[in-house]
């Protein structure tokens, strides 16, 4: 097996009738910002199943991982892959769950991991996390195949702005 492409995107629509697909949003980088003073609880998801440590704060931002694999003709019929989330020091901060290739006659595969939300790094801070992409066949070690970074840039708390009072000062009359 071989990764061809792997792509962070938003969101991804396979047309029925070409089975084309369409990847919308790309992502290279994501700002995030908050009006109430913070992030979500330490503890929320990463993504559905994801096995993350409670320290890494979280930004309620769905998207996509799209990758596309081919298989050698002669190759093995099952593999797996994962996703981990490295952030800029190497400390994980996340790990998809195996997700199965199982081929049939096509020699290519698709497949989206899905995120609910991205890792952010302190607030006022940037920081460019790293999705690797890791393979494994039948019995065998994983091992690295693609490493897709993403810059995220945490602004610092949005105050709400205060409603403007209507009524203004009069002035004196002259004298």
């Amino acid at each position: 097996m071989k990764l061809i492409w792997a792509v962070l995107c938003r969101s991804a629509s396979v047309d029925s009738s070409t089975n084309n697909i369409s990847l919308f949003e790309v992502l290279e980088e994501v700002e995030v910002g908050f009006m109430d003073g913070g992030p979500p609880p330490v503890g929320a998801q990463l993504t559905t199943g994801v096995e993350r440590p409670d320290q890494t704060s979280i930004a309620a931002i769905p998207f996509e991982l799209v990758t596309l694999w081919r298989r050698d003709p002669e190759g093995e019929a099952l593999g797996k892959f994962r996703v981990r989330v490295l952030s800029t020091d190497g400390t994980s901060v996340g790990q998809t769950p195996d997700i199965e290739i199982a081929w049939d006659e096509q020699l290519r595969h698709r497949s989206r991991a899905r995120f609910a939300a991205v890792p952010l790094p302190l607030p006022g801070a940037t920081e460019e996390f790293e999705f690797i992409v890791e393979l494994a066949g039948a019995g065998k070690k994983w091992r690295k195949v693609a490493g897709i970074p993403l810059l995220v840039k945490y602004r610092p708390p949005i105050e709400p702005s205060r409603p403007r009072s209507r009524a203004k000062a009069r002035k004196a009359p002259p004298s």
